[in-house]
Order: C-alpha cells, then structure tokens, then sequence
C-alpha cells in the first residue's frame, strides 16, 4: 500500500510523519502548482470550486507519482468539500486510474483509522506514537507561524523572517521526537527574539473566508507575504491546528460554534456550511478589536462563502469597518491580486489618516474650550 494526501497548508507534513511512523510508503503529492490547477481544471465539472480542481490534481499527480491508495477527508452539510474525496474517485476511476480511497468522516474516522492500523501491523501504542507525533509537529509549526506574521512586517524583516520560517518547517518535518520539535520551536522563536513585532499604530487587516483558500499560499497567491511586505500586520482567523482539534474533540467543536454564533447573530443565526458563519463571525470579531480592515478570500461558486459575502456589506456599514472580497478561480492572476491588495492598503493608509486628523481636531477643540 503507497498512501498518498492533497496539500492543505502544512498539513501534508504531519500526515506525512503519522503514516511514515506507522510503517506505510508514503507518496508525498508535489507542491501545489500551475500543473496541479492545469491536471485538475482540465478532469473536473467546469462549475466545481478551485480548491475541488486542485485537490483532483493533487490526487492525479500522487497516482502518476506511484501511489495507490489516497486519503481524503469527508463530511457533510451544506459545504461541497464532504463530497471531494468520493466525486474525485468516480473522475479519475472514469478516466482509467486504478486505486483505493479512505475517506475519513464523522463517525468512521476511528474505524477507517483501526483499519489501517491493522493493514499495516502497527500495535495500537505505536499509532497512539505516530499520532502524538504528527499532533506535535501540527502545532509547532502552527507556533511558528503565527511568530511569522508578528515579524515579518518589520521593516527590513520580510526575506529574514520567511528564511528562518522556511529552515524552521523543514527542521520540524525531520524531528523525529517530541523534544526535537520543542528544539525546534524554541530555536525558531529565539532567532526572532531581537526583532520587536509590530505594534501602536501600524495597519492591520484580518483575514477571513474559506479555510483552503486561507492556509494554501499557492491559491491565495501568497497573500500573506505580499501584505507582510508592505508593512502590514495581519491575522488569519483559523489554523489547521485549530480546525483538526475542532473536528477531533466534539467539546471544542460546540464552545466554538457558540462562539460564533454569538458574534454572527443577527447577521447569521444558523451554520451555512463550510467556514460561512466564521467569515461573518470573525468579520465582526476584528471590527470590535480595532482592525484597520478585513480581507475576505472565497473560491467561485463556494455556496457558504458566497452567503457571507452577501452579508458582510451590513457589517461593513454597521461597524465601519471595510472589506475585501477577492473572489478567485483558476483565471485569476497574481498581478491582478497583488494590484487590489496594493489599492485596498492605500484606501486603509488613507482611512487611518483621515481618522487621525479628526481625532486632532476634536483634541484642540477641546483644549481650546
């Protein structure tokens, strides 16, 4: 059995260490690419999302690469994405491509896992290892991240930072135990000990929408680094850390859909699939914490996205707050991003501006009085 995966951020890494541990061969799909998009826009329906097109890509390459068995994860609701893994066999089976999926949803995740526990001869302790080994790598690479994105900002930091990030990654898909990846982490934080984050007055922008569009730099365009290097601070509203902890323990799942629930109301009382009710949720969460504005990043055709844009424009009046939609497909083009993102920095440069001078004027009004 060759296991194969599709990319999500870093997710593959730890995937990777859980089925290595495990005993299995793994096929590690290549990077997301021109390719990948290519492969998938060319096998799936025309009206599918992107995200969709290039997992279907990613699987096709893991095949040609000599995989035969591809793990996906399932689900259900609104969200199409519960259906990827099966709509993506039927294709490629269509198109002559022998092998096995694993589809992991709901309550078959522990039994689908057992399964292959036992497929590989692996003792329940050694899988409890592997597990703990891949959780561990999740996090600290998620720490490091998020170290990241308070650094890079700084002047003079951006090539830096996205330096040591990178060497950070790599050290962590090679540790081999616990303490090797707290080593790691610790290192990683060390070397940007000397360089303070960016606080007081600089712009800062959330980032909302689609969890696939948001942690896979290669469909959003490298967002976060183009935004980073400009001097802007920003914050994505999930993790992929935060997202498997949700879906593995029930009880976390429910306080954070409260959560959002009481941020969305009236906007949204009722999960619409997806990441919907976060967009709408977190929206709201960065215009009460004093962020300069909000990018929103959605595939074309995603249904629970596309509610959420249709409400953010209410949120935008009531809490004067802008927004960003940027709507993405395997059409769009870097220069064409980069430029609304360049325009929608001034517009906040601009906005911050005008704020500062008014709240002068009312200082002196006072004083004057």
């Amino acid at each position: 059995m060759r296991i194969s995966f599709p990319h999500m951020g870093n997710l593959s890494i730890a995937l990777e260490t859980v089925f290595r541990e495990l005993g299995a061969q793994v096929v590690v799909p290549p990077p997301v690419s021109e390719a990948t998009v290519k492969t998938g826009t060319g096998y799936a329906p025309v009206d599918c999302c992107l995200p969709f097109k290039i997992v279907l890509g990613t699987i096709a390459q893991a095949l040609d690469s000599g995989a035969d068995t591809f793990i996906m994860l399932g689900g259900n609701g609104p969200c199409r994405f519960g259906y990827f893994g099966h709509l993506a066999a039927a294709i490629l089976r269509d198109r002559g491509y022998v092998f096995s999926t694993v589809i992991l949803e709901g309550e078959n995740i522990s039994r689908e896992v057992s399964i292959l526990r036992r497929e590989f001869g692996a003792s329940r302790r050694s899988a409890l290892r592997a597990l703990w080994l891949g959780w561990l790598k999740l996090k600290a690479l998620d720490e490091i991240e998020r170290i990241l994105h308070q650094v890079r900002p700084v002047k003079g930091m951006p090539g830096i930072a996205s330096a040591v990030y990178r060497q950070g990654v790599q050290k962590i898909k090679a540790a081999r135990a616990p303490e090797e990846i707290r080593r790691v982490t610790d290192a990683v934080g060390h070397c940007f000990l000397n360089c303070k984050p960016v606080t007081g007055d600089g712009i800062r922008i959330g980032l909302v929408g689609d969890i696939y569009m948001l942690l896979e730099p290669y469909v959003n365009y490298g967002l976060e680094e183009c935004l980073e290097s400009m001097g802007i601070t920003t914050h994505r509203s999930i993790y992929i850390s935060d997202w498997v902890a949700q879906h593995l323990w029930p009880h976390k799942n429910r306080r954070y859909l409260n959560n959002m629930l009481a941020l969305a109301r009236p906007y949204l009382s009722s999960v619409v699939g997806g990441h919907g009710l976060d967009t709408v949720a977190n929206t709201i969460h960065y215009a009460q914490t004093g962020y300069d504005g909000v990018i929103h990043i959605l595939p074309l055709t995603c249904m629970p996205e596309i509610v959420a844009q249709s409400i953010l424009p209410k949120v935008t009046t009531d809490y004067d707050i802008p927004v960003l939609s940027l709507v993405l497909d395997e059409h769009s083009s870097h220069t064409g991003v980069l430029s609304r993102l360049e325009a929608f920095v001034d517009i906040l440069h601009s906005r911050r501006r005008l704020i500062n001078c008014q709240r002068r004027g009312k200082a002196k009004k006072r004083s004057f009085c």
